[in-house]
């Protein structure tokens, strides 16, 4: 059985100490709750077995500082300059960089592909307990592979409730809400292998002219969350779009007394009392609103009894918006909607 711990200097200490032990530890960080080991091809294992997760995805490893991070990646000097541009402008924070690994990085952690993920987290718990620990973490999501990811305590032992020895750091919500933006260092370029909450364009704003936003597939297996069925709810789950609207596809799927639908900026509200329960990730359009909601609704549609299917509005329905990071920022959260509907979109009959 799992425990769980606070946020106290003397339980931070102890999970610390379990982490240089060999064992597991779940910790809050601003984007979601982490499963962290120490970088050792035993403790790693331990992780992979927990959350059930392939050997093929790569496990970001976390560190209290960017000088710290930096040790663990072979740079060029121009993937020096940019990496000391973009830890200065994004770290702490929800940012994780991508480069060829020294040797002390595992095998476990690089998934073969001669790479490593670094992050400094700005999460105050976070950044103690990697103090304390003194060594970095590697840690995905703690949660079970291709379930909707973590933001809360009660999230983490929903899923790994019953790990043997797992110590938990109860520390809140996580305050944005969902993982972070996952950049390859390669030369003079940057490429997005995972967008998050820090955009293309603002990293375009710290080194202009060096953003590639469509990185090839190849690329993309150096960064976890590439899988077409991710953050998904364990239930049949679709993207739809109004009939009749410009984007609308061919198949559809119509509303049930056991549907929950979740909406965007009121999209569907007018079938709100069709459905068994409705939810808003943001009724007035804030799409940093609606990052930060999108995993605890997720988790509340799965578990409303009765329920049987998850029906989410394609956020391309709510209409542009002006500002665009919040355009940015709608494609990193479509990207977490497509794939907790495995990338299923319909026509929603209403």
């Amino acid at each position: 059985m799992a425990k769980v711990l606070t946020t106290s200097e003397e339980d931070l200490t102890i999970a610390a100490k379990q982490i240089n032990a060999g064992g597991l530890v779940a910790f809050p960080t601003e984007t979601v709750y982490g499963l962290g080991a120490h970088l050792e091809e035993k403790a790693l294992a331990q992780i992979f077995a927990a959350k059930h997760r392939p050997y093929s995805d790569p496990l970001i490893t976390h560190f209290a500082t960017a000088e710290a991070a930096k040790k663990y990646l072979i740079l060029t000097d121009e993937e020096s300059a940019n990496f000391d541009k973009l830890a200065a402008a994004f770290w702490p924070g929800p940012m994780t960089l991508v480069a060829p690994a020294t040797k002390a990085v595992p095998p476990l952690v690089m998934a073969g592909t001669g790479c490593v993920g670094v992050r400094v987290p700005s999460h105050p718990i976070a950044h103690r307990f990697l103090e304390i620990c003194g060594e970095p973490v590697a840690a995905p999501s703690a949660n079970l592979f291709g379930h909707v990811s973590p933001t809360t305590c009660d999230h983490v032992m929903y899923d790994l409730g019953q790990t043997p020895d797992l110590l938990v750091i109860s520390g809140g919500n996580a305050t944005i809400g969902i993982e972070s933006t996952v950049l390859r260092l390669h030369g003079k370029n940057i490429t997005v292998l995972r967008p998050g909450f820090i955009t293309a364009g603002q990293v375009e704003q710290v080194i202009p002219g060096s953003v590639t936003r469509d990185a090839g597939v190849q690329e993309k297996l150096a960064s976890p969350g590439h899988e077409t069925r991710h953050y998904a709810p364990n239930m049949p789950t679709y993207l739809v779009r109004k009939q009749g609207s410009k984007d609308a596809v061919e198949q559809t799927v119509s509303l049930t007394p056991d549907t929950v639908l979740i909406d965007f900026n009121r999209t569907f509200s007018t079938a709100s009392s069709q459905v068994l329960r409705y939810f808003d990730l943001s009724p007035v359009g804030n799409v940093a609103d609606a990052v930060r909601n999108v995993y605890n609704v997720l988790r509340d549609a799965e578990v409303t009894p009765g329920a049987k299917q998850c029906i989410i509005a394609d956020i391309l329905e709510s209409g542009n918006h002006d500002d665009t990071h919040d355009n940015e920022l709608c494609n990193s959260l479509r990207d977490r909607l497509l794939r907790s509907a495995s990338h299923q979109i319909r026509t929603l009959i209403l």
